[in-house]
């Protein structure tokens, strides 16, 4: 199996170097890390500015940049969910393996202490997926394994994830958890497909609602099948099981 991710020397790399990768090639990347001269306290006790310089020893973004630049509109695809966890259970790597049976890679970041656990998770991807795709996908997954476990701003498709380091004194962390890679069709079949009528203003009428059925194929059969009893201005979104729609005339169709 191979990722396509882009990698960059440092957090300020003006320029992203995008390649496909065997897996087992960026596994061997991750399952080690660089050790810097500083030890846990010192790091501890320094600024975010002084940790964030030390930390970065070069990254990747899991997935292809138009380009080469790391910005929210530059992202075509991405490859592999990359999910921090700031505040993970000290068993967390045992959960995922026994209740989740999709590939998983987890290494600890550079603040992670055996007393307050910092992991970042990579699941690699059966296909690409859009950057609207990957926020859906990535907030599905993180709620089934514990949402109050992830970073807030883990989910932004062009998000920084920088290779492996840790204090001098510090204590790494690698699991390679055996698995299927994660189909993202079966994670967007957990959420509802509401296709919308909008009016000139604001939104009015509800027209139709059901759930995503798992092939992506099927779903498409959906879409053009809707969209062709709608005028242009109509449109599909992707939104939870259970929608809350505040403030709106809203009518079922």
């Amino acid at each position: 199996m191979k990722l396509y991710i882009s990698t960059g020397n440092s957090r300020m790399e003006k320029r992203w170097n995008n390649v496909e990768m065997e897996l087992d090639e960026f596994i061997e990347r991750i399952s080690h890390t660089i050790r810097t001269a500083e030890t846990v306290e010192q790091y501890g006790k320094m600024t975010k500015a002084k940790q964030d310089a030390i930390k970065d020893v070069g990254g990747y973004v899991g997935g292809k940049l138009k380009g080469g630049r790391r910005k929210k509109d530059c992202v075509e695809f991405r490859s592999a969910l990359t999910l921090d966890m700031d505040h993970a259970l000290q068993d967390i790597p045992e959960q995922v393996e026994m209740f989740f049976d999709f590939r998983c890679l987890i290494y600890s970041t550079h603040k992670h202490t055996a007393e307050n656990p910092r992991l970042r998770l990579i699941i690699p991807l059966s296909r690409n997926v859009s950057p609207d795709e990957y926020v859906a996908i990535a907030r599905k997954v993180a709620e089934d394994i514990g949402i109050e476990m992830f970073d807030d701003t883990t989910y932004e498709p062009s998000r920084l994830m920088y290779w492996p380091s840790t204090s001098a004194d510090g204590e790494f962390i690698f699991r390679d958890i055996e698995g299927e890679p994660l189909d993202p069709d079966e994670v967007l079949s957990r959420y509802m497909v509401l296709v919308y009528k909008c009016g000139q203003e604001k939104l009015n009428n509800l027209y139709y609602q059901m759930k995503v059925k798992r092939r992506c194929s099927a779903w498409r059969k959906i879409k053009n099948l809707t969209l062709r009893n709608l005028n242009s201005r109509s449109w599909i979104c992707i939104m939870p099981e259970e929608p809350r729609i505040h403030n709106w005339n809203v009518n079922i169709a």
